[in-house]
């Protein structure tokens, strides 16, 4: 996941969702 990118913040906010991904 780039730290350009949207879904990055997103996983960064929610560990969770970054496991997921």
């Amino acid at each position: 996941v780039s730290l350009s990118g949207p879904s990055c913040v997103q996983a960064v906010s929610v560990p969770q969702a970054n496991i997921a991904i």
